[in-house]
C-alpha cells in the first residue's frame, strides 16, 4: 500500500508535468 500511495503521486506529478505538452 504505502509503495502503491507513492507510485500514485509520482505519476500525478508526472502527469501534471506532462499536460501542457499532451495538450
Amino acid at each position: 500500500m504505502n509503495m502503491d500511495k507513492k507510485c500514485y503521486k509520482n505519476c500525478l506529478r508526472i502527469l501534471i508535468i506532462l499536460q501542457p505538452f499532451t495538450h
